[in-house]
């Protein structure tokens, strides 16, 4: 009667018994934690336990705090243990989502997984999503749990989900573990937030927040460094007592102890160093983004690193960016930052920074950064800091400055260690060549580099760089590429410079090599691709401990893409002895559209002028300002030739501004009833006691005491050659630019 009634309240239309709706935001499962044992959970193969943290082979109590844990946590107890709970799905908005995960891994090689499996009313299996396993390679071979969890569509078949963990045990012991589970259905959209431009995107880039004492790791969150292949990866500090490991003025110079950024002794962060071969890797979800990625290049990723080693050692370390589609399919294979070899930093103990910008390729799901470290067997030496990666709207590069010197660190004053010619913050600085080391040294601080008072007298600066252990080398690379239609036209010119030298008859010496390099990095084809001063031998020099300038000017050939300036040094194994210092390069426009203030007869003969230091010429390099007892040093170079060995002399008119002398010669700036000849002369063999050397004449004078509030008018002229392969167009001199000196 009671099912009949039952029949017959359905009949007349009753109301049923709903079931209830699954609520949104809420975690589904029972016993999540697993504090209460096994409460709620099935286990469908081999067998399961719970276990204390700080259990003999299990992750500790400071973990557990650490992702919110209790005092238990899930354990494969038979080998390949699998442990499920079901959860009702009942009612659901359109469009709804299952956020599932938690926190798995375990000890040794024994590891687990989640799978997340959807079912019918009639317990059917409709869909599943299996997330990754927290590996042992991914655990970073460390104890720990590590947070795995997706957002998943919900099919609209499905009215249960199961929740599963999966243990692998690979018979070193049952230590694979799981805790802190979750199952919420969320309304809306699965996919994240877009990421922010110009934000950094990558977790614990400075390696100051790992969960534990060496630890890059941090199991809170799933965007954070996870071992990849190889062997490990670990957390050190900077170190003045570590002979392996970088100083704490690195650390200090390059900011590695943010966030606890301290320059006072004790004050230092943290760098990552490795064990072996080891690749570490951060994954950075960007799905979010997809619109500003429809275009290529309508946003890039840029990319800053500190990379580097150990002195003679060979490990190194590497950057390598991939971007992937939804599927992790990788789009484009990008070039690795670095890695910075042995060579590189000048066989030093330091980190050297090293970025680029990458642009971001259509249907880019998510950022891979990798950490590859590469080890010679020798030890593992390699050190990366300060890893960062943001979404910006790509900005094309300026283009170098004309009329400036463009090498950084010319005269080897500001290496960020004692006795080192590296800028550790300066990216396009100098960096080694070859396996060896050059060293900086004060001038008159040994006695085979020159005097104090010669530096003083030739605006050379304190210090100067030399061979440290037997042809060691210096470079810097220069992008022009963004002058490439000017340099194609042949209006953009180059001066090189730099003063090169050696100790005594010892006959170790030095050389610059000016390489233009194409787009695909070779040199250019033809004489133009590569310029040399020096070597400046020891005959050179008369046996002296001494420099001498060597300079050059010469047009950039067409299809120049960048220029490599090496310093060299040629060791004959009886010392280390060859010098160099001041070095230059500098670009001018020769477009008559830019013309100079007071120009010549815009012949092959050129004018340099420097106050204190190197010389300049070409547009808007033709005034300078100097106080009494500066040095002024001038140049006149014919830079093709045509006036090589032709008499020269160099004048100077000194005047109160504004200048109201009559000019007498054509294209000549100088009051001809008041100059000074400052070199050469009239009645010694000839027009002038000068000629125009090959690859220069140069001197200097110091501005006298009584010259302030004055202008010095610098100009140069030359007459053809004895062997008159060249005549001055106006059939009597060539003349360069005029340049003005103004005395404060």
């Amino acid at each position: 009667m009671r099912l009949h009634a039952t029949l017959l309240g359905a009949t007349l239309g009753l109301p049923a018994i709903a079931a209830a709706q699954t609520p949104l935001g809420t975690n589904l499962l029972t016993n999540p934690s697993f504090d209460s044992g096994l409460a709620g959970w099935s286990t469908l193969a081999s067998s399961s336990t719970t276990v204390s943290y700080d259990a003999p082979g299990y992750p500790s109590t400071a973990l557990s705090q650490l992702i919110g844990g209790g005092g238990r946590m899930l354990a494969d107890l038979g080998g390949d243990a699998i442990v499920e709970q079901v959860v009702s799905l009942v009612g659901l908005p359109v469009g709804a989502h299952l956020h599932a995960g938690g926190f798995v891994g375990g000890a040794a090689d024994d590891d687990a997984r989640l799978v997340v499996r959807f079912l019918d009313a009639g317990g059917l299996e409709v869909a599943r999503q299996n997330l990754d396993y927290a590996t042992p390679q991914n655990r970073n071979f460390e104890t720990v749990l590590l947070r795995r969890e997706k957002r998943i569509a919900i099919p609209a078949a499905a009215k249960k989900a199961a929740i599963r963990v999966e243990f692998r045990d690979f018979w070193s012991g049952t230590y694979g573990a799981a805790d802190e589970l979750f199952a919420i259905v969320d309304a809306g959209s699965p996919l994240p937030a877009p990421v922010p431009l110009d934000t950094d995107l990558v977790t614990n880039g400075s390696f100051e927040s790992g969960w534990s004492f060496g630890s890059p790791l941090t199991p809170t969150t799933i965007a954070g460094w996870e071992g990849h292949s190889g062997s490990s990866t670990v957390v050190g500090p900077y170190s003045d007592l570590i002979p392996w490991s970088p100083i704490t003025l690195i650390s200090c110079l390059i900011g590695g102890g943010i966030p606890n950024f301290s320059c006072q002794p004790g004050g230092a962060g943290n760098v990552l160093h490795h064990n072996g071969d080891a690749v570490l890797r951060q994954r950075i979800d960007v799905r979010g983004n997809a619109p500003d990625f429809a275009q290529f290049g309508q946003r890039a990723l840029a990319i800053d690193s500190f990379l580097g080693g150990h002195a003679e050692e060979s490990d190194r370390v590497s950057v390598q960016v991939t971007f992937r589609d939804s599927n992790l399919n990788s789009l484009a294979p990008l070039p690795a930052l670095g890695p910075v070899t042995r060579a590189l930093r000048n066989e030093e103990t330091a980190l050297l920074p090293r970025s680029n910008q990458f642009p971001v390729q259509p249907g880019t799901a998510y950022i891979d950064i990798d950490l590859v470290f590469e080890d010679e067997w020798s030890g593992s030496y390699a050190s990366a800091d300060l890893i960062e990666a943001r979404l910006v709207v790509p900005t094309a590069p300026t283009p170098p400055p004309l009329g400036v010197n463009l090498i950084a660190n010319p005269g080897f004053e500001v290496g960020s260690l004692p006795g080192s010619p590296l800028q550790l913050t300066v990216e396009k600085g100098w960096n080694g060549i070859y396996d060896r080391h050059s060293v900086v040294n004060g001038y008159g601080s040994e006695v085979f580099v020159p005097s104090s008072s010669f530096a003083a007298t030739n605006g050379l600066g304190g210090q100067l760089v030399r061979d440290g252990d037997g042809d060691a080398g210096l470079q810097q690379r220069i992008d022009v590429s963004h002058l490439k239609s000017q340099i194609d036209l042949g209006q953009i010119e180059a001066y090189a410079g730099a003063w090169l030298g050696g100790y005594a008859n010892e006959v170790d010496a030095a050389r610059v090599e000016i390489t233009c390099l194409t787009i695909a990095g070779v040199q250019v084809p033809g004489a133009g691709g590569l310029r040399i001063l020096g070597p400046v031998t020891a005959a050179d020099r008369g046996n002296q401990t001494t420099l001498l300038e060597r300079f050059d000017v010469f047009p950039l050939p067409a299809s120049t893409d960048s220029i490599l300036v090496e310093v060299i040094f040629d060791d004959q194994w009886s010392g280390t002895y060859a010098l160099a210092d001041e070095i230059e390069f500098v670009l001018f426009s020769t477009d008559t559209g830019n013309p100079v203030k007071l120009p010549g007869t815009n012949e092959d003969l050129r004018l340099f002028t420097g106050v204190n230091g190197p010389t300049t010429s070409g547009p808007g390099n033709e005034s300078k300002l100097a106080s009494t007892g500066d040095v002024v040093g001038f140049e006149v170079l014919s830079p093709l030739g045509t006036y090589e060995l032709g008499p020269m002399l160099v004048g100077a008119t000194v005047y109160a501004p504004p200048a109201s002398f009559q000019l007498l010669l054509p294209d000549v700036w100088l009051d001809t009833s008041n100059v000074v000849l400052i070199l050469g002369g009239i009645g010694c063999g000839g027009i002038g006691c000068s000629v125009v050397a090959p690859g220069g004449s140069y001197g200097n004078f110091p501005i006298p005491s009584d010259l302030a509030g004055s202008v010095i008018r610098i100009q140069a002229l030359a007459f053809a050659p004895p062997s008159l392969s060249a005549v001055p167009a106006n059939g009597a001199y060539a003349s360069t630019e005029a340049h003005e000196i103004f005395v404060q």
